[in-house]
């Protein structure tokens, strides 16, 4: 073999090489990005079916514990104190009538500070975890679209 010959054979191989190690190392940053991309789809299936099951959920079993006030949410403003006593009663009995009797002991006395504090009951309590933020329609657990349309506009407003 000549010296000639022997470069040629030496580049050949060599940039075979490299031609082999770049291929490998593009399928490798392809499945890298796949991967990526199944795991952030993975995260989204998680958080709506969090959703999803808290809704599902509705009032739940056992009594969730109180939450604070959180100051870093937009709140409505403070309503005027117009209703009367009587109004007053009636609010609170139309607020529990939704929960079981045992836990009206603790919830009286919590709503009749929040309509003394905001002017309406607004059941902190029972704020969802899941952020506040209308969703596509289609990840509203819904029998009907009109009903899955009813919970995005509610959503909505209250983004």
């Amino acid at each position: 073999m000549t010296i000639q010959s022997n470069i040629f054979f030496f580049c050949c191989t060599y940039f075979s090489k490299i031609h082999v190690n770049l291929h490998l190392e593009i399928k490798a940053a392809k499945i890298c990005n796949l991967a990526k991309l199944v795991v952030r789809k993975l995260i989204l299936i998680k958080i709506i079916m969090n959703f999803k099951q808290q809704i599902l959920q509705g009032i739940p079993a056992e009594l969730p514990a109180q939450k604070p006030y959180d100051t870093a949410v937009s709140h409505a403003p403070r309503r005027k104190d117009i209703l009367t006593p009587e109004d007053k009663k009636l609010a609170l009995r139309n607020a529990l009538r939704y929960f079981k009797p045992e836990w009206h002991a603790v919830l009286a006395p919590e709503f009749a500070k929040e309509l003394q504090d905001y002017g309406r009951i607004y059941m902190y309590r029972f704020r969802p975890e899941y952020k506040m933020y209308a969703r596509p329609i289609d990840e509203y657990p819904a029998n009907t679209k009109q009903a899955a349309a009813i919970m995005l506009m509610i959503q909505n407003n209250l983004d």
